[in-house]
Protein backbone atom coordinates (compact mmCIF):
# COMPACT_ATOMS: atom_id res chain seq x y z
CA UNK A 1 0.00 0.00 0.00
CA UNK A 2 2.05 3.03 -1.26
CA UNK A 3 1.80 6.34 0.90
CA UNK A 4 1.18 8.71 -1.89
CA UNK A 5 -0.91 11.02 -1.48
CA UNK A 6 -3.63 11.06 -4.38
CA UNK A 7 -5.78 14.10 -3.00
CA UNK A 8 -3.17 16.07 -3.25
CA UNK A 9 -1.70 14.69 -6.73
CA UNK A 10 -5.05 14.95 -8.41
CA UNK A 11 -6.20 18.68 -6.64
CA UNK A 12 -9.09 17.66 -5.02
CA UNK A 13 -11.39 20.00 -3.20
CA UNK A 14 -11.17 17.90 -0.18
CA UNK A 15 -10.22 18.65 3.52
CA UNK A 16 -7.84 16.07 5.11
CA UNK A 17 -7.60 16.24 8.97
CA UNK A 18 -6.21 14.21 12.12
CA UNK A 19 -8.97 15.19 14.14
CA UNK A 20 -10.29 12.66 17.50
CA UNK A 21 -11.16 9.58 16.68
CA UNK A 22 -11.98 10.70 12.74
CA UNK A 23 -8.62 9.58 11.65
CA UNK A 24 -8.50 10.83 7.97
CA UNK A 25 -11.57 12.63 6.70
CA UNK A 26 -12.13 13.65 3.43
CA UNK A 27 -15.40 15.96 2.73
CA UNK A 28 -16.53 17.55 -0.62
CA UNK A 29 -19.13 20.08 0.18
CA UNK A 30 -21.16 21.61 -2.89
CA UNK A 31 -21.54 25.30 -2.80
CA UNK A 32 -22.25 26.60 -6.09
CA UNK A 33 -25.76 27.50 -7.52
CA UNK A 34 -24.76 24.87 -10.01
CA UNK A 35 -23.96 22.20 -7.75
CA UNK A 36 -27.19 22.66 -5.65
CA UNK A 37 -29.42 22.14 -8.84
CA UNK A 38 -27.98 19.26 -8.75
CA UNK A 39 -30.04 15.86 -8.05
CA UNK A 40 -27.88 15.06 -5.16
CA UNK A 41 -28.33 18.48 -3.64
CA UNK A 42 -28.93 17.47 0.04
CA UNK A 43 -27.70 14.10 0.40
CA UNK A 44 -25.47 12.94 2.68
CA UNK A 45 -22.93 9.50 2.09
CA UNK A 46 -20.51 8.18 4.32
CA UNK A 47 -18.15 6.05 3.44
CA UNK A 48 -16.03 4.05 6.41
CA UNK A 49 -12.77 2.59 5.60
CA UNK A 50 -9.85 0.64 7.90
CA UNK A 51 -6.98 2.57 5.83
CA UNK A 52 -6.05 6.05 4.81
CA UNK A 53 -7.32 8.11 1.77
CA UNK A 54 -3.29 8.85 1.77
CA UNK A 55 -2.58 5.33 1.02
CA UNK A 56 -2.63 4.79 -3.08
CA UNK A 57 -5.50 1.53 -2.18
CA UNK A 58 -7.93 3.39 -0.38
CA UNK A 59 -7.09 6.76 -1.98
CA UNK A 60 -8.45 4.87 -4.83
CA UNK A 61 -11.78 4.01 -3.04
CA UNK A 62 -11.89 7.55 -1.80
CA UNK A 63 -11.88 8.84 -5.40
CA UNK A 64 -14.18 6.83 -7.28
CA UNK A 65 -16.52 7.87 -4.49
CA UNK A 66 -16.26 10.86 -4.28
CA UNK A 67 -15.66 11.75 -7.68
CA UNK A 68 -19.58 10.25 -7.93
CA UNK A 69 -20.50 12.66 -4.92
CA UNK A 70 -19.00 15.15 -6.59
CA UNK A 71 -20.75 14.58 -9.99
CA UNK A 72 -24.37 14.31 -8.40
CA UNK A 73 -24.01 16.89 -6.39
CA UNK A 74 -23.82 14.72 -3.16
CA UNK A 75 -22.52 15.71 0.27
CA UNK A 76 -19.46 12.73 0.46
CA UNK A 77 -17.26 11.82 3.46
CA UNK A 78 -14.57 9.44 3.56
CA UNK A 79 -13.66 8.21 7.49
CA UNK A 80 -10.33 6.20 7.37
CA UNK A 81 -7.50 5.89 9.77
CA UNK A 82 -4.05 6.72 10.87
CA UNK A 83 -3.07 2.54 10.72
CA UNK A 84 -4.04 0.65 8.13
CA UNK A 85 -6.03 -2.14 9.76
CA UNK A 86 -7.23 -0.36 12.88
CA UNK A 87 -10.45 -2.08 13.43
CA UNK A 88 -10.39 0.35 16.70
CA UNK A 89 -10.23 3.52 15.09
CA UNK A 90 -12.55 2.46 12.60
CA UNK A 91 -15.22 1.74 14.75
CA UNK A 92 -14.81 5.04 16.74
CA UNK A 93 -15.27 6.36 13.13
CA UNK A 94 -18.30 4.26 12.89
CA UNK A 95 -20.05 5.74 15.89
CA UNK A 96 -19.58 9.02 15.07
CA UNK A 97 -21.63 8.52 11.89
CA UNK A 98 -24.30 6.65 13.82
CA UNK A 99 -24.41 9.54 16.31
CA UNK A 100 -25.17 12.31 13.24
CA UNK A 101 -25.97 9.72 10.39
CA UNK A 102 -26.78 10.68 6.63
CA UNK A 103 -28.96 8.52 4.07
CA UNK A 104 -25.96 5.79 3.08
CA UNK A 105 -22.93 4.20 4.03
CA UNK A 106 -20.40 2.45 2.51
CA UNK A 107 -17.91 0.17 4.15
CA UNK A 108 -15.66 -2.89 4.34
CA UNK A 109 -17.02 -5.49 6.60
CA UNK A 110 -13.25 -6.14 7.81
CA UNK A 111 -14.43 -8.12 10.77
CA UNK A 112 -17.95 -9.41 10.60
CA UNK A 113 -18.54 -10.53 14.54
CA UNK A 114 -16.85 -6.93 14.97
CA UNK A 115 -18.96 -5.02 12.98
CA UNK A 116 -22.06 -6.77 13.37
CA UNK A 117 -23.68 -4.93 16.15
CA UNK A 118 -22.78 -1.21 14.59
CA UNK A 119 -24.04 -2.15 11.03
CA UNK A 120 -26.90 -3.93 12.06
CA UNK A 121 -27.55 -0.53 14.40
CA UNK A 122 -26.95 1.70 11.12
CA UNK A 123 -29.62 -0.47 9.32
CA UNK A 124 -32.24 -0.07 12.18
CA UNK A 125 -31.60 3.58 11.87
CA UNK A 126 -32.95 3.50 8.26
CA UNK A 127 -29.03 4.35 6.97
CA UNK A 128 -28.67 2.52 3.32
CA UNK A 129 -25.91 0.25 3.95
CA UNK A 130 -23.44 -1.21 1.18
CA UNK A 131 -20.57 -3.97 1.90
CA UNK A 132 -17.29 -2.26 -0.16
CA UNK A 133 -13.93 -4.57 -0.57
CA UNK A 134 -14.74 -6.60 2.07
CA UNK A 135 -18.64 -8.58 2.14
CA UNK A 136 -19.59 -10.49 5.33
CA UNK A 137 -18.41 -13.92 4.38
CA UNK A 138 -20.86 -15.80 6.41
CA UNK A 139 -23.65 -17.43 5.42
CA UNK A 140 -27.85 -16.62 5.71
CA UNK A 141 -29.48 -16.19 7.84
CA UNK A 142 -26.25 -15.24 9.97
CA UNK A 143 -25.05 -12.50 7.23
CA UNK A 144 -25.72 -8.78 7.53
CA UNK A 145 -28.70 -7.56 5.56
CA UNK A 146 -27.26 -4.58 3.87
CA UNK A 147 -28.26 -3.90 0.43
CA UNK A 148 -25.71 -5.50 -1.78
CA UNK A 149 -21.71 -5.73 -1.78
CA UNK A 150 -19.47 -4.68 -4.44
CA UNK A 151 -15.86 -5.31 -4.90
CA UNK A 152 -13.65 -8.13 -6.03
CA UNK A 153 -14.20 -11.98 -4.98
CA UNK A 154 -11.14 -12.53 -2.65
CA UNK A 155 -11.06 -16.22 -3.31
CA UNK A 156 -10.86 -16.00 -6.65
CA UNK A 157 -8.58 -13.24 -6.45
CA UNK A 158 -6.12 -15.69 -4.23
CA UNK A 159 -6.34 -18.63 -6.97
CA UNK A 160 -5.76 -15.66 -9.60
CA UNK A 161 -2.54 -14.48 -8.10
CA UNK A 162 -1.48 -18.72 -7.25
CA UNK A 163 -2.70 -19.44 -10.86
CA UNK A 164 -0.35 -16.47 -12.59
CA UNK A 165 2.33 -16.99 -10.43
CA UNK A 166 2.51 -21.15 -11.19
CA UNK A 167 2.10 -20.53 -14.79
CA UNK A 168 5.27 -17.89 -15.09
CA UNK A 169 7.27 -19.97 -13.04
CA UNK A 170 6.45 -23.27 -15.01
CA UNK A 171 7.24 -21.49 -18.07
CA UNK A 172 10.87 -20.40 -16.44
CA UNK A 173 11.62 -23.73 -15.09
CA UNK A 174 8.86 -26.53 -16.39
CA UNK A 175 7.73 -27.22 -13.29
CA UNK A 176 5.69 -25.97 -10.26
CA UNK A 177 7.43 -24.20 -7.35
CA UNK A 178 8.70 -26.12 -4.40
CA UNK A 179 7.66 -23.99 -1.80
CA UNK A 180 5.42 -20.95 -1.40
CA UNK A 181 4.78 -18.45 1.36
CA UNK A 182 1.53 -15.54 1.87
CA UNK A 183 2.77 -12.30 3.33
CA UNK A 184 -0.05 -11.50 4.76
CA UNK A 185 0.50 -7.84 6.23
CA UNK A 186 -2.43 -7.43 8.30
CA UNK A 187 -3.56 -10.46 10.38
CA UNK A 188 -7.28 -10.10 11.16
CA UNK A 189 -8.42 -8.76 8.45
CA UNK A 190 -10.48 -11.52 6.56
CA UNK A 191 -10.54 -10.75 3.16
CA UNK A 192 -6.61 -11.39 3.49
CA UNK A 193 -7.55 -14.88 4.77
CA UNK A 194 -9.49 -15.63 2.15
CA UNK A 195 -7.22 -14.72 -0.23
CA UNK A 196 -4.81 -16.88 1.12
CA UNK A 197 -7.13 -19.84 1.14
CA UNK A 198 -7.99 -18.95 -2.77
CA UNK A 199 -3.72 -19.28 -3.02
CA UNK A 200 -3.31 -22.70 -1.14
CA UNK A 201 -6.04 -24.20 -2.73
CA UNK A 202 -3.70 -23.42 -6.17
CA UNK A 203 -0.80 -24.61 -4.73
CA UNK A 204 -2.22 -27.57 -2.72
CA UNK A 205 -3.03 -28.85 -6.47
CA UNK A 206 0.19 -28.52 -7.94
CA UNK A 207 1.73 -30.23 -5.09
CA UNK A 208 3.75 -26.68 -3.64
CA UNK A 209 4.43 -26.50 0.20
CA UNK A 210 2.81 -23.20 1.24
CA UNK A 211 3.09 -21.51 4.29
CA UNK A 212 1.67 -17.77 5.83
CA UNK A 213 3.63 -15.42 7.05
CA UNK A 214 2.40 -12.64 9.20
CA UNK A 215 4.21 -9.63 8.65
CA UNK A 216 3.64 -6.10 10.10
CA UNK A 217 2.73 -2.88 7.69
CA UNK A 218 6.29 -1.61 8.92
CA UNK A 219 8.92 -1.96 5.86
CA UNK A 220 11.81 -2.89 8.24
CA UNK A 221 10.60 -4.77 10.36
CA UNK A 222 8.36 -6.84 7.34
CA UNK A 223 11.80 -7.31 5.74
CA UNK A 224 13.72 -8.25 8.88
CA UNK A 225 10.59 -10.93 9.44
CA UNK A 226 11.36 -12.27 5.82
CA UNK A 227 14.69 -12.64 5.96
CA UNK A 228 14.50 -14.62 8.62
CA UNK A 229 11.81 -16.91 7.20
CA UNK A 230 14.06 -17.40 3.81
CA UNK A 231 17.17 -17.94 5.92
CA UNK A 232 14.69 -20.78 7.91
CA UNK A 233 12.87 -22.19 4.53
CA UNK A 234 15.85 -22.47 1.47
CA UNK A 235 13.79 -24.11 -0.63
CA UNK A 236 10.63 -20.74 -0.76
CA UNK A 237 10.66 -20.19 -4.50
CA UNK A 238 7.42 -17.94 -4.72
CA UNK A 239 6.74 -15.01 -2.58
CA UNK A 240 2.97 -14.19 -2.56
CA UNK A 241 1.34 -11.46 -1.16
CA UNK A 242 -2.12 -9.39 -0.92
CA UNK A 243 -1.19 -6.17 -1.01
CA UNK A 244 1.55 -4.07 -3.31
CA UNK A 245 3.06 -2.28 -0.46
CA UNK A 246 4.88 -5.94 0.67
CA UNK A 247 5.20 -6.96 -2.50
CA UNK A 248 7.41 -3.83 -3.34
CA UNK A 249 9.28 -4.47 0.12
CA UNK A 250 9.97 -8.30 -0.79
CA UNK A 251 11.73 -6.96 -3.59
CA UNK A 252 13.49 -4.77 -3.07
CA UNK A 253 14.96 -7.48 -0.02
CA UNK A 254 15.50 -10.32 -2.39
CA UNK A 255 17.36 -7.74 -4.71
CA UNK A 256 19.53 -6.85 -1.46
CA UNK A 257 20.52 -10.58 -0.77
CA UNK A 258 21.32 -11.73 -4.80
CA UNK A 259 17.89 -13.31 -4.74
CA UNK A 260 15.51 -11.82 -7.06
CA UNK A 261 14.02 -13.80 -10.20
CA UNK A 262 13.70 -11.76 -13.08
CA UNK A 263 10.48 -12.74 -15.52
CA UNK A 264 12.77 -13.00 -18.52
CA UNK A 265 14.94 -15.06 -17.15
CA UNK A 266 17.27 -17.24 -16.91
CA UNK A 267 16.28 -19.05 -14.27
CA UNK A 268 18.94 -20.02 -11.11
CA UNK A 269 18.32 -22.16 -8.83
CA UNK A 270 18.42 -20.23 -5.29
CA UNK A 271 16.19 -17.64 -7.26
CA UNK A 272 12.90 -16.28 -5.31
CA UNK A 273 10.23 -14.93 -7.97
CA UNK A 274 6.96 -12.41 -6.32
CA UNK A 275 4.00 -12.23 -7.21
CA UNK A 276 1.35 -9.55 -6.34
CA UNK A 277 -2.28 -8.33 -5.29
CA UNK A 278 -2.85 -4.34 -5.87
CA UNK A 279 -1.30 -1.61 -7.97
CA UNK A 280 0.70 1.18 -6.63
CA UNK A 281 2.91 3.43 -9.55
CA UNK A 282 5.93 1.41 -7.60
CA UNK A 283 4.70 -1.98 -8.24
CA UNK A 284 3.95 -1.02 -11.96
CA UNK A 285 7.71 0.09 -12.09
CA UNK A 286 8.68 -2.96 -10.92
CA UNK A 287 5.97 -5.29 -13.67
CA UNK A 288 7.66 -3.30 -16.46
CA UNK A 289 10.94 -3.67 -15.08
CA UNK A 290 10.71 -7.98 -15.22
CA UNK A 291 11.04 -7.74 -11.40
CA UNK A 292 7.48 -8.81 -10.31
CA UNK A 293 5.54 -11.93 -11.74
CA UNK A 294 2.60 -9.75 -12.15
CA UNK A 295 -0.54 -8.04 -9.90
CA UNK A 296 -4.10 -8.55 -9.96
CA UNK A 297 -6.08 -5.60 -9.72
CA UNK A 298 -9.41 -5.30 -7.86
CA UNK A 299 -10.17 -1.71 -9.52
CA UNK A 300 -10.68 0.08 -6.30
CA UNK A 301 -12.05 3.11 -7.97
CA UNK A 302 -14.87 1.11 -9.32
CA UNK A 303 -15.64 -0.30 -6.06
CA UNK A 304 -15.66 3.71 -4.60
CA UNK A 305 -17.82 5.06 -7.60
CA UNK A 306 -20.30 2.07 -7.19
CA UNK A 307 -20.69 2.09 -3.75
CA UNK A 308 -21.93 5.47 -4.04
CA UNK A 309 -23.68 4.82 -6.94
CA UNK A 310 -25.97 2.30 -5.62
CA UNK A 311 -26.68 4.08 -2.65
CA UNK A 312 -27.89 6.98 -4.27
CA UNK A 313 -30.00 5.28 -6.79
CA UNK A 314 -31.66 3.42 -3.49
CA UNK A 315 -32.13 6.06 -1.64
CA UNK A 316 -33.35 8.28 -4.19
CA UNK A 317 -35.49 5.84 -6.64
CA UNK A 318 -35.13 2.67 -4.88
CA UNK A 319 -33.07 1.46 -8.40
CA UNK A 320 -30.37 -1.64 -7.21
CA UNK A 321 -28.97 -4.05 -9.19
CA UNK A 322 -30.31 -8.02 -8.97
CA UNK A 323 -26.73 -8.77 -7.41
CA UNK A 324 -23.62 -8.55 -5.88
CA UNK A 325 -21.21 -6.00 -8.67
CA UNK A 326 -17.80 -7.77 -9.20
CA UNK A 327 -14.99 -5.29 -9.61
CA UNK A 328 -12.41 -8.62 -10.08
CA UNK A 329 -10.07 -10.22 -9.96
CA UNK A 330 -7.91 -8.92 -13.60
CA UNK A 331 -4.46 -10.10 -13.56
CA UNK A 332 -2.01 -7.32 -14.61
CA UNK A 333 0.69 -8.96 -16.42
CA UNK A 334 1.05 -7.66 -19.94
CA UNK A 335 3.50 -5.04 -20.48
CA UNK A 336 1.61 -2.65 -22.54
CA UNK A 337 -1.34 -3.26 -20.34
CA UNK A 338 1.09 -2.40 -17.52
CA UNK A 339 2.40 0.68 -18.96
CA UNK A 340 -1.20 1.97 -19.86
CA UNK A 341 -1.49 1.60 -15.48
CA UNK A 342 1.93 3.33 -14.75
CA UNK A 343 -0.35 7.17 -15.40
CA UNK A 344 -3.86 5.88 -14.09
CA UNK A 345 -2.02 4.71 -10.52
CA UNK A 346 -0.08 8.11 -10.46
CA UNK A 347 -3.84 9.90 -10.63
CA UNK A 348 -5.14 7.81 -8.17
CA UNK A 349 -7.21 5.90 -10.38
CA UNK A 350 -5.75 2.64 -10.23
CA UNK A 351 -4.14 1.23 -6.99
Amino acid sequence: MSYLSSTDRRQFITSVTAVGALGTVGCRNTKSSKESDKRGAGLRLDFVAHGSNADAFWGAQHNGFMDFCEAYGVQGRFLGTRLDGDIGEMLANLDSVLSGPGAGLALPISNAKTFTEPVQQAIDQGIAVVAVNIPDFRQPPDRLPYLRYVGGEPVATGKANARMTVDAFSKLTGRPPKRAVYLNHVPGVEVLDYRGQGMQAVFDAEGTLFDTLVITGDPASAQDTIRAYLRKNPDVETIQTGNSRPAAWAIQLLKEMGMLGRVSGPHEEGQIYVGSIDIDPELLQMIADNECLGTIDEQPYMQGWYAAQMLYHWIKYKFMPGRDISTGPLVVQDRNLVNSLIEQAKQGIRA
